[in-house]
């Protein structure tokens, strides 16, 4: 007996299923909205992350001219501009989950339509394998996470510390965390570099309204 191919069953399985499969397509059509768009969102926070590592380095390891007003003022909207990129992409990536979820869903009550064992079989599988891709992605995104909040800590530190101490000596005495900030954003960096790239990864894998579904 000839089977089909896991991508060949799964376009049968969602014409079996007719209207309800075509809202099913929507829904994963979205979460893989979500992932490219959580993915360019990401990618602009690490642009921000080397502006921030940047702005600190010249703040506290070149204090002199042209002033530390100046050099401070650029360092703290760096840091408030990261921060606030850090909570658009939660946000986005919160809807990301939340789409994926309702397409995980709904890809069960499709399975259960189908007549076909061969069909619901690989359907199945197939719903499995992106199901573990999800729960990768986002053990990658709780690892990047966790790196990301010890360096915006330490960002917030130095912000609130030169607030009051804008002199010589203040960044002298914030000197040692803010290296060891700008130490660590090397390996944050790192992880984003792979998170980036799994959002990518597995936003090929879902439903999109301008490709075949992989």
């Amino acid at each position: 007996m000839k089977f089909m191919s896991p991508i060949t069953a799964t376009v049968l399985a969602l014409a079996v299923v007719g209207c309800t499969s075509s809202k099913s397509y929507d829904k994963g059509a979205k979460t893989a909205t979500s992932l490219n768009e959580s993915a360019s969102l990401i990618q602009s926070g690490q642009g921000q992350l080397d502006k921030t590592m940047a702005s600190l380095n010249d703040l506290v390891n070149n204090p002199g001219a042209p002033d530390l007003r100046t050099k401070y003022s650029k360092f703290s909207s760096d840091v408030d501009n990261l921060g606030t990129t850090a909570t658009k992409i939660k946000d986005r990536v919160d809807t990301m989950q939340k789409n994926g979820a309702e397409y995980m869903a709904r890809w069960d009550q499709d399975i259960a339509q189908i007549k076909n064992e061969d069909i619901a079989k690989r359907s199945a599988d197939r719903k499995k394998e992106v199901t573990q891709d999800l729960a990768d992605l986002k053990d990658k995104y709780a690892e990047a996470s966790d790196a990301f909040k010890p360096v915006m800590a330490d960002l917030r530190d130095v912000q609130s510390y030169l607030g009051t101490d804008l002199t010589p000596a203040g960044t002298a005495a914030v000197k040692d965390t803010a290296n060891k900030a700008i130490k660590n954003s090397a390996d944050l960096k790192q992880k984003v570099n792979e998170l980036v790239a799994k959002f990518q990864e597995l936003g090929l894998k879902f439903p999109s309204p301008t490709s075949t579904p992989k």
